[in-house]
């Protein structure tokens, strides 16, 4: 799992729509590709401020950070990272393949991101779970998935409205709903941003995708009552099918990529 210049963007957007603070858990640690001089550099494209800048100074500029450092840049006060092992140094151990979550995780985090981790979980139902109950009440889940043209990277490939379907069946507000279109970045350093909502891929024939990568952003706010076991169903919609928002385009360079000294 890792953090690299085409995921910065969605950070920070987030970031300043809506503030971070407390406590993140990540799933799984995450190797950060970025340099300090990489992060302000991107926020600064984007007009974006980095919530609390402190936590950059003092590095030397070609280091990467790590992910502590990069998440206190963010506005979190603390940040765990669970995996079922000890290997990359998680803090927390939990396996979310188990239908059952120890009771002094549930409600833990203000933030819960999965960062690429869940598509590696073969039961994706109880992993959902397990991270619709990390989350406390009034806190927030993250989802940076594969969707399409992401075949063998694990075991799924997610389509927008599994994970948007879930955490509306289980009362939890649903704030933003994206698709990104990552171009491998050495190729073709362009990503688009495009807002998604149910029923608007509806007309979309298969195969109308190009060959980029995509992936889903979801962030999905947890509401008092708000459970974890109820289980979405598919229905067809009654939207137009008029397809996905408008793109945003970012343009990333060697010195945002972290392969540039």
């Amino acid at each position: 799992m890792a953090i690299d210049a085409a995921d910065l963007p969605l950070l920070l957007r987030e970031a300043a729509a809506r503030p971070f603070a407390g406590s993140l858990l990540t799933l799984g640690r995450q190797e950060v590709t970025l340099t300090a001089r990489a992060v302000r550099a991107l926020a600064s494209r984007l007009a974006l401020a980095v919530p609390k800048p402190a936590a950059l100074e003092g590095l030397d500029g070609d280091a990467r950070l790590d992910d502590a450092r990069l998440f206190a840049a963010l506005g979190f006060s603390r940040s765990d990272s669970m995996d079922v092992s000890a290997y990359e140094g998680a803090s927390v151990l939990h396996d979310l393949n188990a239908a059952d979550l120890p009771p002094d995780l549930a409600g833990r985090f203000d933030v819960v991101f999965d960062r690429g981790t869940t598509e590696h979980v073969f039961h994706v139902p109880n992993a959902l779970s397990a991270i619709a109950r990390l989350c406390r009440v009034g806190g927030r889940v993250m989802h940076l998935s594969p969707s399409t043209n992401h075949m063998d990277h694990g075991f799924v490939m997610f389509s927008p409205c599994l994970l948007h379907g879930f955490y509306a069946a289980n009362g939890f507000e649903v704030v933003r709903v994206e698709m990104i279109r990552q171009p491998w970045l050495d190729r073709h350093p362009v990503i688009e941003i495009r807002d998604y909502a149910p029923g608007c891929l509806d007309n979309f024939p298969a195969g109308s995708f190009d060959d980029a990568g995509y992936q889903v952003f979801v962030v999905a706010k947890k509401r008092p009552g708000a459970t974890h076991d109820r289980a979405p169903k598919f229905r067809p919609t009654k939207a137009e099918g008029y397809g996905l928002g408008a793109a945003m385009r970012i343009r990333l360079d060697d010195s945002m990529s972290g392969r540039a000294g």
